[in-house]
């Protein structure tokens, strides 16, 4: 559609500037539209006056103006950007990168053609994912929707890795990648830009983050030890980090 000399295509979730047309959930209203002011706390479009302002998103669908976008080309991601009409196995909102031969993997290992599947379903590409800052410090990143904070211990499975320095071809360096395994010797693997296995080794430089909820959790947890003297008496130390024992 176009509206004031620009062109608009039909859009998913609202967001603030879209044209909002009420549809068949509104009989009332139905057909006319109105500009979106903003976005309520439940996420649902501010409308005009004329309009009785407050609607539920079922009742309107979304137009927004078109700009020029990035070519689904391999190392950038492809995002589905509408939940009532997307790819099966994908998720709204989520980075699928977009690898050498033209294709993404989606959440059950089938691998598609990102240019083929663009034609038919609403998408938004990027370039390649920077580590999102949830806060002022570096110590906080975002990744798929989940906040990890670095740690300094070593990695385990499920924690992300953000490389600082390497010469491997097929890591990128600021973005975060899942670990998937540690092995005996230490090193982390993940699947790597080209969603193959690959191996991050002792001369490679990269920052580990653990999940905040998980983090948070372990140190809220409350270690004690029940200590039994010789003359009968007991004692609980709580709050123990470590022990030093004197002969």
């Amino acid at each position: 559609m176009q509206y004031d000399g620009k062109v608009y295509e039909k859009a998913g979730n609202p967001k603030k500037g879209d044209i909002a047309v009420f549809n068949e959930n509104n009989s009332f209203f139905q057909g006319q539209w109105s500009e979106v002011l903003a976005i309520d706390a439940a996420g649902d479009p501010v409308l005009c006056a004329a309009h009785h302002l407050h609607w539920y998103a079922r009742h309107l669908d979304y137009y927004r103006q078109v700009t020029e976008k990035l070519a689904p080309k391999p190392g950038r991601y492809i995002i589905f950007t509408d939940k009532d009409d997307k790819p099966m196995d994908t998720r709204v909102g989520k980075r699928y990168k977009i690898i050498w031969d033209g294709k993404y993997c989606d959440d059950v290992g089938d691998y598609l053609d990102a240019e083929h599947v663009a034609k038919f379903f609403p998408y938004e590409i990027v370039e390649h994912e920077e580590p999102k800052q949830t806060s002022e410090s570096t110590e906080t990143i975002e990744h798929d929707g989940t906040e990890y904070r670095r740690v300094h211990r070593k990695a385990k499975p499920g924690d992300v890795v953000v490389f600082t320095e390497t010469a491997d071809a097929d890591i990128t360096e600021g973005i975060p990648y899942e670990v998937e395994d540690v092995d005996s010797d230490g090193d982390v693997h993940f699947l790597d830009d080209k969603d193959e296995g690959n191996v991050g080794i002792s001369r490679e430089e990269f920052d580990i983050y653990g999940k905040v909820a998980e983090e948070s959790a372990e140190q809220d947890e409350v270690k004690s030890i029940t200590v039994r003297h010789k003359d009968g008496t007991i004692t609980r130390l709580q709050d123990v980090e470590s022990i030093e024992l004197a002969q």
